[in-house]
């Protein structure tokens, strides 16, 4: 639901509109369930046992090479900016190695400029670029 929430907040489209995209993901993510094969999802939580958020990433299989990407990241509201977004990337980072995996990917949305300035301080490079123009059919 908070995908929904966030998505609908970020897009100006309804919180419906974007729970039924997210169920569609997961049904097509997740086929098999939590059994299903290369994706993960991990709940996250402080040293005081409060969820804190989750990463939720997969193993895709793209020119005959193996990458990591990550589907989802979130960190609650109440635990910004207290370091947790760098441990899990961290982790990640440490865990891609782990599995022989010398890549890793995501998409963000353009005007998300806390993320990317997170990512950018990890290495993350632009790989492609989409752009829009609002236009007004009324002159």
């Amino acid at each position: 639901m908070e995908f929904a929430k966030q998505h609908a907040e970020d897009t100006g489209t309804a919180v419906d509109e974007w729970v039924i995209k997210a169920k569609e993901a997961i049904g097509k993510h997740f086929p098999d369930g939590i059994n299903t094969k290369d994706h993960y999802v991990y709940h996250l939580k402080n040293k005081m046992h409060e969820p804190v958020g989750y990463l939720w990433f997969g193993i895709r299989d793209e020119q005959n090479q193996k990458k990591v990407f990550i589907y989802d990241i979130l960190v609650e509201e109440s635990f910004r900016g207290k370091g947790y977004s760098k441990i899990i990337l961290t982790w990640l980072e440490s865990e891609t190695k782990r599995l022989g995996i010398n890549e890793i990917s995501l998409h963000v949305l353009g005007y998300n400029y806390t993320a990317r300035a997170l990512y950018d301080s990890f290495g993350f490079e632009i790989t492609n670029l989409f752009m829009s123009k609002k236009v007004n059919v009324n002159n």
